[in-house]
């Protein structure tokens, strides 16, 4: 594979590449912890480094050990190699190395200081590349000559914590597989480095900054999280006996699972197996079949959650009493289009909550108005304001956990509707673009559904239906699946709706679901609980197709450009403002963004993809027409298909389906487990990635202009740029306007940024 199709790499032809990693120990628990913490602690010592010059020999350095004397410590070699700025200094997963040269070569054993522009990452290069991050993983991806050194892994995890009496374990065979495991992984960080090469000039300036931003941190409230925590204690105690006396005796703890399923059978319903998520409790709640007993005790397992509390409990992993900042908590190129995901504490998932004080509505519950409560151990006027028990109050504060240092302020700005915007642009939709410029356009998304014209202040309920819409609508989302995500965000289309909105079309689109039920079907939707539902769910994903045509071609045309592509190789494809790029040798497609930098598809392929299409009758006697989608047509597939109809009650005439084929882009995609599988794309996921590219590409820009500028951006959220400022220092004003500068490659996006300025993180 070669290094990427893009030019301007990172480093001159006259700098020497200096990969390096380190062993270390520490009584601090890494993972648990951070590297951050870790790194400060004064229990974390190098236990060894091994390097590499250039193309030069893997060599190690390492202190002296009981039984055991120093190897070239400290390296000299090294240590000068690094003090000439022109060489770079390379790592897996930088950011660990570079804060133990910070925080502990550099402060406690005098080493020279890395400059921030000397370092670079090969687990970022993995992100980029959209293959696995881990050293392991990435080099059985790409098959380069590697076997995971277990013994080695095992004698290294045993040095690098303390025995149970707070000794070190310092076996000599032990050090000595340690080492040797060390310079192993030296030797594959340099080969996975000359296979994948290095970011772009520009990716690496992105990086760069990416680094100063996890290195500066988030300052936290430790003093409510501890707070907190107790409260959360207590609150077990009291669930724990309401539990008790509601099973009368049955359940004594709301962690007994075992014991709830089996009191659950004598109350007439069995749980067991029945999941108790927190992304699945509304749906669990909403089965009219559970009993009441078991609804109101599932609602007291679910109060004190262990995801309630894990916010705090990270909060006081990620920081101490002296020095309250959480810091690396972005990971760069989290996802394949390259937007920043959350590590650490996470504040990419904190839940929503409630808003700031309004002199409209004083008396309603606000984040300051909480918060002050509970810091006064005051949780129960809280519960007198919301009227929401404690857990459910403590989960909607955990964003007033972030706060500025004493004598400044967060300036907060979040891109509006970005996603949507960038979908109008890519495809060129002209009215599109004007809505949002000049209007509302999920108001003029409802005004075509409702037929009337619809205003933000006098329809607010047509308006969310219009937003539901635009939002869900743009990446070619099916209809099935566009009634599951609307009814999980609480929105119902009832038949009084549905038949208001359709009027003489009512009975067209009722045979249109009758002919997709098979299909349905598969999806998991009973068709007779759901078709007044399903029928409305079409109405509108096809009302936003024909609204906005242009979209709905811009799905069809840059599949078949990438497609064309792949057939092509080495030849540039455009389809608007992107460009497709198959390279057969380094087995990889890219997809141009207008930025210039690339969305990588690893192992991308063109399959053949059979439809099966059968027509027949249900046992209404309405045509259907049952689809079903293979990747082979071998073994008893088609006569398999049609028995199954039958055996559902479909009247069918033919043994022998219909075959359409068509061609299908895959692609090697890694989860976040580092777990690789081929998976098949198609237009609408295509223009989704596109999209958050452009949008990912815009915001970065921003954070690069809000950093020159010296707003002091400390975290990126989603679309939302998080700014610490002396009070009053900094406008608000000036940096909306620092987001909504339109970089050269977007000319004609309708960028759109609003914010606020506060004293707590809220939304």
């Amino acid at each position: 594979m070669s290094a990427g199709p893009e030019r301007g790499l990172s480093f001159r032809e006259k700098d020497m590449r200096v990969h390096i990693d380190f062993e270390t120990r520490s009584k601090i628990d890494l993972t648990a912890r951070g590297a951050w913490i870790y790194s400060r602690d004064l229990s974390t010592s190098p236990l060894c480094i091994g390097y590499a010059l250039g193309d030069g020999p893997v060599k190690l350095a390492h202190p002296a050990f009981p039984g055991v004397p120093a190897v070239n410590w400290p390296p000299k070699e090294l240590l000068d190699a690094v003090a000439d700025r022109s060489n770079t200094v390379h790592a897996h997963n930088a950011f660990f190395e570079r804060v133990i040269w910070k925080n502990v070569c550099n402060e406690h054993l005098g080493w020279p200081e890395v400059l921030p522009e000397q370092w670079r990452c090969t687990l970022s290069v993995c992100s980029y590349k959209a293959i696995p991050r881990s050293l392991e993983k990435a080099a059985l991806f790409l098959k380069l000559p590697f076997t995971k050194d277990m013994a080695g892994n095992k004698a290294m995890l045993r040095c690098s914590r303390p025995k149970e009496d707070g000794s070190w374990h310092e076996d000599d065979a032990d050090l000595k597989k340690m080492f040797a495991y060390c310079m192993v992984d030296v030797e594959v960080e340099r080969a996975l480095e000359n296979k994948i090469g290095v970011l772009p000039d520009y990716e690496q300036k992105i990086w760069c900054l990416d680094q100063i931003l996890n290195e500066k941190g988030v300052r936290l409230d430790r003093a409510l999280a501890k707070i907190a925590m107790g409260i959360a204690e207590e609150q077990k105690g009291v669930a724990n006996v309401d539990l008790f006396d509601l099973t009368r005796g049955a359940v004594i703890k709301t962690s007994a699972r075992k014991t709830f399923t089996d009191w659950s059978k004598t109350q007439g319903f069995d749980m067991t197996g029945v999941s108790l998520a927190a992304d699945k409790i509304e749906e669990v709640l909403k089965n009219e079949a559970i009993p009441k007993s078991i609804r109101e005790a599932v609602e007291i397992k679910c109060s004190v959650a262990a995801s309630s509390v894990a916010k705090y409990k990270a909060v006081l992993a990620y920081t101490t009493d002296s020095d309250p900042r959480a810091r690396d908590n972005l990971q760069y190129f989290g996802a394949g289009t390259g937007r920043w995901a959350g590590k650490g504490v996470q504040f990419h998932n904190f839940p929503r909550g409630y808003g700031a004080w309004s002199k409209k509505n004083p008396s309603t519950a606000s984040m300051e108005m909480i918060i002050e409560q509970i810091l006064r151990s005051e949780i129960w006027e809280s519960q007198l304001m919301t009227g929401e028990r404690p857990m459910t109050i403590l989960k909607k504060i955990t964003r007033g956990l972030l706060v500025p240092e004493p004598g400044k302020e967060y300036l907060i700005v979040d891109y509006s509707s970005v996603e949507a915007r960038g979908v109008m642009w890519l495809a060129g939709e002209e009215e599109g673009i004007k809505a949002l410029k000049e209007g509302d356009i999920y108001c003029a998304m409802a005004s075509v559904i409702f037929g009337y014209e619809v205003f933000k202040d006098q329809h607010p309920a047509e308006r969310q239906l219009g937003k539901a819409v635009i939002l869900g609508a743009g990446y070619q989302m099916g209809y099935v699946k566009f009634l599951v995500t609307i009814e999980k965000d609480g929105i119902s289309l009832s038949e009084a709706l549905v038949r208001k909105l359709l009027g003489d079309r009512f009975e067209e689109y009722k045979t249109a679901i009758a002919a997709d039920a098979p299909a349905i079907t598969r999806a998991g939707l009973v068709v007779k609980d759901k078709w007044i539902a399903l029928i409305g769910a079409k109405f509108l994903i096809d009302s936003y197709r024909n609204k906005y045509a242009k979209v709905r071609n811009l799905w069809r045309e840059i599949e078949s450009a990438a497609r064309d592509a792949m057939k092509n190789p080495y030849e540039r494809i455009r389809c608007e403002k992107v460009e497709w790029e198959y390279d057969p040798l380094a087995d990889f497609l890219y997809c141009y963004l207008p930025s210039g930098r690339c969305i990588n598809y690893p192992g991308a392929t063109l399959d053949i993809a059979y439809t099966l299409v059968v027509t027949g009758r249900n046992k209404k006697g309405r045509e259907v027409k049952a689809r079903l989608q293979v990747d082979s047509l071998e073994g008893s597939i088609k006569k398999d298909f049609v028995d199954n109809l039958r055996a559902k009650g479909y009247r069918i005439d033919s043994d022998e389906p219909e075959v359409w084929t068509t061609e299908k882009i895959s692609y090697i995609k890694t989860d976040k487990s580092g777990m690789s599988k081929k998976t098949a794309t198609y237009g609408g996921k295509i223009v989704e990635n596109c999209v958050q590219g452009i949008c990912r590409d815009i915001l970065a820009e921003a954070l690069q202009r809000a950093e020159e500028r010296g707003f002091n951006p400390i975290i990126s959220v989603h679309d939302e740029i998080i700014c610490e400022t002396p009070v009053g220092e900094k406008k608000l004003k000036d940096l909306e306007e620092i987001l909504c500068e339109s970089p050269s490659w977007a000319e004609g996006f309708p960028i759109a940024a609003e914010g606020f300025q506060c004293l707590r993180y809220r939304k």
